[in-house]
């Protein structure tokens, strides 16, 4: 099996190009993945991507709501000191795994910058739309 970006042209852009720039403490909150999930025997299966890498896995409508890597992957982002992923125990890696918001899946798709989803509408029906829109 290939990892991330393995076998991509020289011209694939970084996770890093697609990720909000301000998300808030409370989206952050509800994005990140708790330790019990990473603790769970299924945790080193899922797919776990960085800021470089250039593949994720497609992005479903059961984003966010089932635990699988064919339903789209996770996004590490490490903190100033913090240890590489551990995929084999992920939940050593915990608050640094969340994942990633219905605005960055859109700007994978291509959507444009401006496009918006209400934000009063819920997390899991924001993805629910999101990952049908591939449909």
């Amino acid at each position: 099996s290939q990892g991330p970006g393995v076998g991509l042209s020289a011209d694939a852009r970084p996770v890093s190009e697609f990720l909000e720039d301000a998300i808030t403490q409370e989206e952050r909150s509800e994005l990140t993945i708790s330790l019990e999930t990473l603790s769970r025997p299924f945790a080193p299966g899922l797919s776990y991507v960085g800021r470089q890498d250039t593949r994720t896995f497609c992005f479903t409508g059961h984003y966010g709501k089932v635990m699988h890597k064919a339903s789209g992957s996770l996004l590490y982002l490490p903190g100033p000191g913090d240890q590489p992923l551990d995929r084999a125990r992920p939940a050593a890696n915990h608050g640094a795994v969340r994942f990633f918001s219905p605005k960055e899946i859109l700007n994978f798709l291509g959507f444009p910058a401006s496009y918006k989803l209400p934000r009063e509408m819920d997390l899991k029906h924001r993805y629910k739309v999101v990952g049908n829109s591939i449909a």
